[in-house]
């Protein structure tokens, strides 16, 4: 393998200052962001179920050596909200919330919409594709009802995002 060593890269002029990296060769960069991956969800919901995903995103890694940095936010309220949020790696989770409870709700009322976030660092280890969802765990057979993306009497609030980001290594 060959090696350049340079003290500083320019685009010429008559290019706009461009340096451009010709289609089907790669330039990298470590620390750089390879791709990114980005879903909004402002569909809402409600669930009675014990357990269930929300916000699903698959990103295929260009190298098995990058990092993968995973971001959520998403907003949800609950008639009984003991739980927790999990963040999962192929069906494997990698990543909870101490606890999707009363303590970090904004007021008493039990339907006020909660933001919750999850941020992640995850070593891909592979260039085969991986699936990053998050799911919510209730602590009781009994969970209540659960809101994705209300607040209070149907209200419409933001919506709920997860973004993956490749980071060379």
């Amino acid at each position: 393998m060959s090696e350049l060593s340079v003290g500083q890269l320019k685009g010429l002029a008559v290019n706009n200052n461009t340096i451009t990296v010709p289609s089907g060769h790669k330039l990298y960069a470590p620390g750089s962001v390879v791709q990114t991956q980005f879903l909004e969800d402002s569909a809402q919901s409600s669930h009675s179920n014990v357990s269930f995903e929300k916000l699903s995103i698959t990103i295929s890694p260009k190298f098995a050596s990058s990092k993968i940095y995973i971001s959520t936010n998403f907003n949800w309220s609950s008639s009984n909200p003991n739980g927790y949020w999990t963040l999962k790696r192929n069906g494997t989770v990698i990543g909870t919330t101490s606890k999707a409870g009363y303590d970090e709700r904004p007021a008493a009322n039990d339907y006020d919409m909660v933001n919750t976030t999850i941020n992640y660092l995850d070593l891909s280890g592979t260039t085969s594709p991986i699936t990053y969802s998050v799911f919510f765990n209730h602590t009781v057979q009994n969970g209540g009802v659960h809101y994705w993306n209300r607040g209070v009497l149907l209200a419409p609030t933001s919506a709920s995002t997860i973004t993956l980001m490749e980071i060379a290594q």
